[in-house]
């Protein structure tokens, strides 16, 4: 299906939304649109949720690492950065991101689920749910 993302510039985030199958170049093309938008930056924090993604064996380390590089360049300058992923099956590529993106300063951390991630960004977990809901609608009806 694919990913989507928003920008609440009110509350400060990005919410980025990976619902279905996901290739390696339908999420590069999103980190490109992503750091590309002038949106996400009216606040520094991210939440992005991957627990419904499907298939996304064309991910590998390689990519992996390359987007974390993309989206860390481009964010690392603006301060109190800090992005939260929501795993759950993929936990462990979650894990190389956020090594990776730490690399360059960026606070990260993956979770669980969203409350806790959102209680970490300090951000309204109903709000956060609330366009997690929208983008996976969204995802559901571009399909």
């Amino acid at each position: 299906m694919g990913v989507a993302f928003l920008t609440d510039a009110d509350a400060g985030v990005t919410v980025t939304v990976w619902h279905g199958d996901v290739s390696a170049s339908e999420w590069r093309a999103q980190v490109e649109t992503l750091v590309q938008s002038r949106d996400w930056r009216s606040g520094p924090r991210f939440l992005s949720d991957i627990r419904t993604a499907g298939d996304v064996s064309s991910i590998d380390d390689h990519d992996i690492n390359e987007m974390a590089d993309r989206f860390a360049e481009a964010v690392s300058e603006t301060p109190g950065t800090r992005v939260a992923v929501v795993a759950a099956d993929l936990f462990d590529g979650a894990r190389g991101f956020e090594v990776e993106v730490e690399r360059h300063g960026v606070r990260t951390g993956v979770f669980g689920d969203v409350g806790d991630a959102c209680a970490w960004l300090g951000v309204d977990q109903l709000a956060a749910e609330h366009s997690i809901d929208r983008l996976r609608r969204y995802i559901r009806s571009t399909s």
